[in-house]
């Protein structure tokens, strides 16, 4: 069951007011901490709703439908669209069971965070090891971009923020203070990777609904040979957001404001910069 966090504490109501007992966690009030035994308890309620063992189960309770696993927070956001941000424990084929962090509030709910590269930390490897069972924490972490990929069925989101920047163009090095957000998505269509610049990867958009394309990648050239992973601008333009600046498996990230050229690049000298990835 859930794990005690020092919030004021609140009961949920409402149909699914039973769903495992629990504790409020310590990232931010309201957040709530399952454990795997709450899955079997939502396809409980539901089929106490239905009068039956539902076919759409997706706990992998015993029943004689044919079951299978949440595999993502989009998964279980489906299931019941009321349950908080939070932990949650994953069942992926071919990538085990861990626990993950699962944004259920934001640009429709069902996010998975597949990577974090929080502010004051250089070049980062990545932290999660083969054997590990949780994707969550306060320091770096980066999925392996297979398992990316297999949970990016729909969407990719990249929220990254600059507080200290390169604030004039190259060869006249200077650094400074900045403020920098951007929130940029990609389709599902790209393909993720840490070594390369997948396909499609370049597409990336102001919007989730994928309507407004970021304005750094409007125009038809190739990207520089060091953009890997998600890059939302070609070589002619500082880019916003890169997820991956060399070719390995680190969170190596940029971000930047293409209108002033502002950017930083952690790892360089005087930079910050940090940086989410969701995948839905």
């Amino acid at each position: 069951m859930g794990r005690m966090r020092p919030c004021a504490p609140s009961v949920r109501s409402g149909p699914s007011a039973f769903v495992a007992a629990f504790w409020l966690t310590t990232i931010g009030c309201g957040r709530v901490d399952y454990d795997a035994r709450d899955a079997s308890q939502l396809d409980a309620r539901r089929d106490s709703a239905t009068g039956s063992d539902a076919a759409s189960d997706v706990s992998g309770d015993a029943g004689p439908d044919a079951d299978v696993p949440f595999v993502s927070c989009a998964t279980l956001h489906t299931d019941d669209p009321s349950l908080g941000d939070g932990e949650y424990t994953l069942s992926v084929p071919g990538h085990g069971t861990f626990r993950a962090e699962c944004d259920m509030s934001t640009d429709g709910g069902g996010w998975t965070l597949a990577g974090r590269h929080p502010s004051g930390v250089g070049f980062a490897g990545d932290t999660w090891r083969l054997g590990s069972t949780s994707y969550v924490g306060d320091g770096v972490l980066m999925m392996p971009p297979a398992l990316v990929r297999a949970l990016a069925a729909d969407r990719y989101r990249v929220r990254g923020i600059a507080t200290f920047c390169e604030i004039t163009p190259a060869p006249a090095y200077t650094s400074g203070p900045c403020s920098v957000m951007r929130t940029v998505y990609w389709p599902g269509t790209c393909a993720f990777d840490t070594l390369s610049l997948g396909a499609h990867c370049t597409e990336s958009f102001d919007d989730v609904a994928l309507t407004v394309p970021t304005p750094s990648n409007t125009t038809p050239e190739l990207p520089c040979s060091w953009h890997y992973g998600l890059v939302d601008a070609d070589c002619a333009a500082i880019s916003a957001i890169i997820t991956h600046h060399a070719p390995a498996d680190t969170f190596d990230i940029c971000v930047g404001d293409p209108a002033t050229i502002e950017h930083a690049c952690p790892g360089r000298a005087s930079e910050d910069g940090s940086l989410d990835l969701w995948v839905r």
